[in-house]
């Protein structure tokens, strides 16, 4: 299976944000509003997706390949992840109650 982040980032974020592909191969997902959350990703990087790389036990995904990876992710303004590391600290994010 291959999972095509170009179709995929621009459903999740359609009609509440915006994808940008510059020509690097670099897509860019913007939120919406004054601390809009990006989302940089590199769409032409293959992975395999294996439970450690997402400090899980289990993952649905386990040993599919997947083109298209996120490499940074910011939230107002704040790094949270970058090539693979997570940089958030406790606390920093908020519950948002569903519904």
């Amino acid at each position: 299976m291959t999972f095509d982040s170009t179709a995929t980032g621009a459903h999740v974020t359609t009609p509440s944000g915006r994808v940008i592909t510059i020509p690097d191969g670099t897509e860019l997902v913007f939120g919406r509003g004054p601390d809009a959350d990006i989302v940089v990703s590199k769409l032409d990087r293959k992975v395999t997706v294996r439970p450690e790389m997402l400090d899980l036990d289990f993952t649905l995904f386990d040993g599919q390949e997947f083109l298209g990876w996120p490499e940074m992710t910011i939230q107002r303004g704040q790094v949270l992840a970058r090539d693979g590391k997570l940089l958030a600290k406790e606390g920093q994010g908020r519950y948002i109650p569903a519904g």
